[in-house]
């Protein structure tokens, strides 16, 4: 992809269609704003920068070459996809997305004491989004209510363990 120098800022409730020509980009940005790539560095070509996603961000799309995944549901009714898909809250498909797994590195620190260790629970208090967050080496019902724009300023895969 020839995707270089992009910024993209979308309000929420946003419809937007991405258009270009064969070999822009289109598919490597929505990738990137969806987490299915991941922003690398070192290797000639590589995706670098930033990105930032609001925590409501909910992003549907069509893949170009999406039988793979209907082929899947076809025996299964729109509302049955969703369950299985959206159950318990959390989305199944997104959990498999590049993004939302951590990396060795994260993983060591996730188990550092005093480290967020896990994500138990979330609400919207006085129009916050808070996230209850257990520490290691913690007992297991001690836990704290953070908001996102706190956790936001927290290492990244803490932001991981919250979109998952």
């Amino acid at each position: 992809a020839s995707l270089s120098d992009a910024t993209v800022r979308l309000p929420l409730g946003a419809r937007v269609a991405i258009v270009g020509p064969n070999g822009a980009g289109k598919s490597t940005l929505l990738k990137l704003m969806i987490g299915e790539l991941e922003l690398v560095s070192g290797s000639p070509g590589a995706c670098r920068g930033e990105i930032w996603r609001h925590e409501s961000l909910r992003v549907a799309y069509v893949a170009q070459h999406s039988m793979h995944h209907l082929e899947r549901q076809m025996n299964e009714s729109p509302v049955g996809y969703i369950i299985r898909r959206y159950g318990r809250g959390v989305d199944k498909e997104a959990l498999a997305k590049v993004a939302a797994k951590l990396t060795i590195e994260e993983m060591a620190q996730r188990q550092r004491q005093g480290q967020v260790s896990e994500v138990v629970g979330r609400k919207v208090t006085a129009g916050l989004l808070m996230y209850e967050l257990r520490k290691c080496g913690l007992p297991e019902d001690r836990t704290t209510w953070e908001p996102v724009v706190s956790i936001e300023r927290m290492a990244p895969y803490v932001m991981k363990l919250c979109r998952a």
